[in-house]
């Protein structure tokens, strides 16, 4: 088992910040809405808003290259600069995730539970149409 920190202690901090991606955060202390960052991105491929979060959208381009060049370049809206970082794209985000023994075997003894069950209600009615 390995316990690691989070945000900048942590031990991948330096591989997810450099990461490159098609997909930029845009966060500014000033509103934005859909039709304020399609003005401001053309040249996007998706416009993402999270649904809780204020000042925060995703824009996702068709290339790393277009997305650098729109990081390096910054971006102001309703005149305040706003803060760009590269996120992992949707698809092609890593899913370390693994599911261990337990959670197969928990999987495993339900999926024979609802075979039992199934098996139940075909006999029981089955035997209600005997009756009859």
């Amino acid at each position: 088992m390995t316990v690691d920190l989070c945000g900048s202690k942590s031990s991948t901090y330096d591989e997810r910040v450099n990461l490159e991606s098609c997909t930029l955060s845009i966060k500014g202390n000033a509103e934005f809405d859909q039709d304020d960052l399609v003005d401001q991105f053309p040249e996007a491929v998706a416009i993402r808003f999270p649904k809780n979060m204020d000042n925060i959208a995703y824009v996702q381009f068709e290339t790393i290259e277009k997305a650098k060049n729109i990081k390096e370049e910054g971006v102001q809206i309703a005149g305040v600069q706003t803060s760009l970082e590269f996120v992992p794209d949707r698809a092609s985000g890593k899913k370390n995730r693994v599911k261990g023994d337990k959670w197969e075997k928990k999987k495993q003894a339900k999926r024979e539970q609802n075979n039992q069950d199934n098996g139940k209600i075909l006999y029981y009615i089955l035997y209600i149409y005997t009756i009859n």
